[in-house]
């Protein structure tokens, strides 16, 4: 939560209170100075989008922890939430499908995801026309349970051409699970 996030003070206590609930530590990133933050900030210096920001936090965190649950700093935690940690198999990836959007809404990020990354040829059942048809769904990466197994979709981030359009590290995120055939829970 970098900047005048005011949202946050209110955001930040059930964030606490989930935390502590399922034996979890709560780390907040709020300056760009963080340490989880220095790779980034390198490529920032030679004209690296902001955008992708927390492709290089996830990175670092999963080398320390076992598993983590990404929230966005604007996600409101209920109090009834459940334990993400126990529902999630370490392997996969617990995400929400985004299911509410028009006809269509789907197909057009996961065509720019297939474009943006170059998985059209090397990918054909996520990026093929059919696939994309019939299965183009992506995942909010604004709540996000991962593990250690993660790591590859993070590898390199910073060697990547990061382009962005739209959903920068959500796309990102989409297009390495689809290139490294991760499992969504």
């Amino acid at each position: 939560s970098i900047g005048k996030r005011s949202h946050f003070k209110v955001t930040r206590v059930p964030m606490q209170a989930y935390a502590q609930r399922v034996g979890a530590d709560l780390e907040v990133v709020d300056s760009p100075s963080h340490p989880c933050l220095a790779a980034w900030n390198a490529t920032l210096q030679i004209g690296a989008n902001s955008h992708f920001m927390k492709l290089p936090l996830l990175q670092y965190f999963l080398q320390r922890y076992d598993q983590l649950l990404f929230l966005d700093d604007d996600v409101l935690l209920s109090p009834h939430a459940p334990d993400v940690f126990r529902a999630t198999p370490c392997g996969a990836i617990g995400a929400v499908v985004e299911g509410y959007h028009k006809q269509g809404w789907h197909t057009m990020h996961m065509r720019s995801v297939c474009s943006i990354y170059g998985l059209g040829a090397s990918h054909p059942a996520v990026c093929g026309t059919e696939a994309l048809k019939q299965q183009a769904r992506i995942f909010n990466s604004g709540v996000m349970v991962l593990s250690k197994h993660h790591l590859p979709l993070l590898a390199g981030w910073d060697a990547h051409k990061l382009e962005c359009r739209i959903l920068c590290d959500q796309l990102y995120m989409n297009a390495m699970a689809s290139k490294h055939g991760a499992c969504l829970h």
